[in-house]
């Protein structure tokens, strides 16, 4: 065999080795990516979020984490989340349930809780009129709750006397209405 002929199989076992260890360490740089997704730990409350929770539940919100609960919004985000981190909004509850990775990217499911107050105001066809400008531009929901609706992967539905919406977040996937969706379905079947 000729020293050019030596040559070439040599540089060929040798790219071949390279391709090979590179696959590899692309597998170890997903797998260590994959271990290193942490579900998210919880605040706990202050006094005055406590307060404003509170209050919330006695004018008629229903807590978001008996929506959904850290299991189901495991599930949908296909990874182990936290504990709900509970907040509040004007009119609204919400659970976020969460996990991170090293690269900070992150896993999401949140749950609204839209308030149903008990003094008359607020009640729940008047809270889903009060989101009448984000139906205007979201997509109709055919068979979830009445006048279902999403606006990118945030899905709002009105099912028994609760107004919710869900929204799902997984890193590297663009659309998340199809997971989101599968929340609001299990969502509706537990009040409607």
């Amino acid at each position: 065999m000729s020293f050019l002929k030596k040559a070439q199989q040599a540089a060929m076992i040798a790219k071949e080795r390279a391709e090979e260890a590179k696959e590899r360490i692309d597998e170890l740089r997903a797998e260590r990516d994959a271990a290193s997704v942490r579900p998210a730990t919880t605040e706990q409350l202050d006094g005055d979020d406590r307060s404003r929770l509170a209050e919330a539940l006695a004018l008629g919100a229903v807590d978001p984490t008996e929506l959904l609960s850290r299991e189901e919004a495991s599930e949908l985000a296909g990874t182990e989340l936290g504990l709900a981190r509970i907040g509040h909004e004007d009119m609204a509850l919400n659970a976020l349930y969460l996990a991170e990775d090293r690269k900070r990217r992150r896993w999401s499911v949140t749950v609204w809780s839209w308030f149903l107050r008990e003094d008359g105001g607020g009640t729940a066809a008047e809270t889903w009129q009060a989101l009448e400008p984000a139906r205007e531009v979201g997509d109709p929901i055919a068979g979830l709750g009445r006048d279902a609706f999403a606006q990118d992967g945030h899905v709002f539905a009105w099912a028994g006397d609760v107004v919710f919406s869900v929204e799902v977040q997984v890193p590297d996937e663009a659309d998340t209405r199809e997971r989101a969706l599968a929340a609001a379905r299990r969502i509706a079947a537990r009040v409607g």
